[in-house]
């Protein structure tokens, strides 16, 4: 009888061993999972902004491993480079991989002045854009921030709402069941000509860029009708 409850035993233990394994072996295959590049997709023209590609430090990338990372400027052709837009992307499965925008800056020697949530409207009331605003200093340059999270339906023209922290998009996950993509979004424009200019440019290029996204997504739509009609 000891014989067989010490195989018993053995046996549960051996069963054990193997689901923690195989537990192991999917959370480090979903912290590995980016997401696929074609969810990265930004458009280089923003209404009247084109954008170019801003070079990501090895040491930035490094800071954010298992991620894509898309950095971009935009800029109206013949405005100054003051009134620029600064576009960064991140995207993956793993929330883990996404850091907090506001301690960030603060190890960089900037200092946070303001931090409001803010609300984007965007013409569709069940969709607004929910993101987080601020306003950060550094040697006496300030700059306007907003920044948000999007799943990859709404990244890809859904009419999902946005969230403003990673909880957001794990809330999002539990409903739906697994583990969703999702992109964070960061926008940031100089306020040294005023912050109420800078939030109203920041807001004009962020409404512009989500209309992209549907705009594609609608594209690609008819493009995949056109082929299987």
């Amino acid at each position: 009888m000891a014989g067989r409850h010490r195989y018993l035993v053995a046996l549960a233990l051996a069963a054990a061993l193997a689901g923690l394994w195989q537990a192991d072996r999917q959370v480090l295959k979903t912290k590995q999972a980016a997401v696929p590049r074609d969810r990265l997709w930004v458009p280089e023209q923003v209404d009247a902004w084109h954008g170019k590609e801003i070079p990501v430090r090895p040491e930035d990338a490094a800071l954010l491993p298992r991620t894509e990372i898309l950095m971009r400027r935009y800029q109206i052709p013949g405005e100054p480079q003051a009134l620029a837009v600064d576009l960064a992307a991140v995207s993956a499965r793993d929330l883990s991989a996404f850091h907090n925008p506001d301690s960030c800056y603060r190890a960089a020697g900037w200092t946070i002045l303001d931090k409001q949530p803010h609300k984007i409207d965007t013409g569709d009331p069940n969709a607004p854009i929910l993101m987080e605003r601020l306003l950060v200093e550094k040697d006496g340059v300030r700059v306007h921030v907003g920044y948000w999270y999007m799943t990859a339906d709404g990244l890809a023209g859904g009419s999902e709402r946005t969230h403003t922290s990673r909880l957001g998009v794990l809330l999002d996950a539990l409903r739906w069941g697994g583990t969703r993509p999702a992109t964070f979004f960061r926008v940031t424009t100089y306020a040294t000509g005023g912050e109420i200019e800078a939030e109203l440019r920041s807001a004009h290029f962020i409404r512009a860029l989500l209309q992209s996204f549907r705009g594609n997504e609608r594209g690609k739509n008819t493009e995949e009708r056109r082929h299987t009609g």
